[in-house]
């Protein structure tokens, strides 16, 4: 009998690696440790990755039936980080094995074409002979097509012209996730319809573009997971207080912050070859697309999908719930599903489940976890956006005197000690940088208030010129004042 329970702690959990086939679990272990990060950031990539393989391949009938509910296993995420924090090595691990696929593809595309340019010409020449003569003219070479399955864009001008070719769908790869929101309808002034086709793409919901030179372009079936980076002071260009849904379809992960100490070691290329060999087996599976695979749920794995189910459902009516999230729980729901069958389908080529038809009930207990994990961590995303522009600049100045502040002690006044550190410093290593302006006057206002919630005090010290040295003590208490 399966019971659950709330968690109500403020503990952030970790990326929960039991839930993946050990192959996965061990490459994302090593790879964070050798890219001076967490699991957390590597583990995201490499599930929008999987998703990403299997893309319009297979799909999960919730109901049993295809008139039913169905789900895919497009993803959306965004690692959540500060500048500095190696981002890239991070969220680009996870993404290796379609990049190299992408590079062999276009080779092969590359020297297909110079061979279909040849073609060409000899065709032209020879229809031009063919008609002199009055022989029967020959087909035209068929111009290849670039497989491609990353793209680095969100303007939908282009993605059309990439889903044509590559209906099993791609993955629009972003080091910064702001170049996603700045690009939707950049040619169209702002103006364009480009977030409500987006949130349409995400239940692959058919579109059409309309292009002033060309043909009109219709995709029925779009599939485009998402994918990049995005630090904390940018995360309200998707977390908007508008509420357009963006922001709900994305999976975020938000560590806590490791410093990217130099690490000389390297992945294991067997568990890098071994997670390729993985993506491999998913692009493989099932390559008719006209007839994707359609995977449903046992009866003893639906019946526990339908309590988590219910579960999730249940939490947004507790008279505690921010209903700043109902969106983002809403969505959970599908999303649940779309994370159970990228499971299913790799714990098969990974031999550890006999059937691909049918998912079992340990599949659905560990997408759940991943469901909890994920959901702990917007939680954790939407705090911070939701805190007020005082609120970041006092932690930001906490953060700075505890890194480069001096230890001291008031003798007048014993309850006074924590980290000191001089006004004139906050301003030359610019405390607020690179998130927000730094000057004095800004500066003392943040203290002030600072000073006013008893965080700390500013104090006056003699120095041998004409004006005191300012500082600020931070407490290590806050003080009633």
């Amino acid at each position: 009998m399966h019971t659950l329970k709330q968690d109500k702690s403020n503990v952030l959990p970790t990326f929960p690696l039991e839930s993946l086939p050990k192959p996965l679990a061990d490459f994302i272990k090593e790879t964070a440790e050798c890219n001076a990060g967490t699991t957390d950031g590597v583990g995201l990539g490499v599930i929008i990755a999987l998703g990403t393989a299997i893309g319009n391949s297979a799909e999960i009938l919730i109901d049993g039936v295809p008139e039913g509910w169905v789900e895919s296993t497009l993803l959306w995420g965004a690692y959540v980080a500060d500048p500095g924090s190696n981002k890239s090595g991070i969220t680009t691990a996870g993404m290796k094995p379609l990049k190299k696929i992408q590079k062999e593809n276009y080779e092969l595309y590359k020297a297909q074409y110079e061979e279909y340019e040849d073609m060409l010409d000899e065709y032209k020449q020879s229809q031009q002979n063919r008609k002199k003569s009055g022989a029967e003219l020959l087909p035209k070479p068929i111009e290849p097509k670039f497989k491609q399955i990353i793209v680095n864009y969100s303007t939908l001008e282009g993605l059309s012209g990439v889903l044509v070719d590559n209906p099993r769908g791609v993955i629009a790869l972003f080091d910064e996730l702001r170049v996603f929101m700045e690009q939707m309808d950049m040619y169209r002034g702002g103006n364009g319809g480009d977030l409500a086709k987006w949130l349409s793409i995400f239940v692959r919901d058919e579109f059409t573009i309309n292009l002033a030179s060309k043909r009109p372009r219709h995709i029925s079936l779009p599939f485009v997971a998402v994918h990049g980076n995005i630090t904390p002071d940018k995360l309200n260009l998707i977390i908007t207080k508008v509420q357009d849904g963006l922001a709900d379809r994305f999976l975020f992960v938000y560590p806590e912050k490791v410093l990217p100490y130099y690490n000389p070691n390297i992945v294991d290329p067997k568990l890098q070859e071994g997670y390729e060999r993985i993506i491999d087996r998913l692009l493989n599976l099932h390559t008719d697309l006209k007839t994707p695979l359609q995977v449903r749920y046992s009866s003893d794995a639906k019946t526990l999908w339908n309590l988590y189910h219910d579960y999730l459902i249940s939490i947004t009516e507790q008279s505690d719930f921010p209903k700043r999230l109902e969106g983002v729980f809403n969505k959970f729901r599908g999303i649940f599903s779309r994370i159970v069958l990228i499971l299913h389908l790799t714990k098969f080529v990974c031999h550890e489940t006999a059937k691909n038809e049918f998912v079992d009930i340990d599949t659905v207990e560990q997408a759940f976890k991943l469901v909890l994990y994920f959901i702990a961590h917007a939680k954790k995303v939407y705090n911070v956006v939701d805190k007020n522009d005082m609120d970041i600049k006092i932690e930001m100045i906490q953060e700075f005197i505890n890194k480069r502040g001096e230890d001291y002690i008031d003798e007048g006044v014993p309850d006074w000690r924590g980290k000191i550190i001089t006004i004139n410093d906050m301003n030359k290593y610019r405390v607020f940088s690179p998130k927000y302006e730094t000057k004095k006057l800004i500066i003392n206002e943040v203290l002030a208030e600072m000073q006013e919630q008893g965080l700390g005090h500013t104090m006056e010290f003699q120095s041998t010129g004409t004006k005191p040295i300012r500082k600020f003590l931070l407490f290590s208490h806050p003080i009633n004042m």
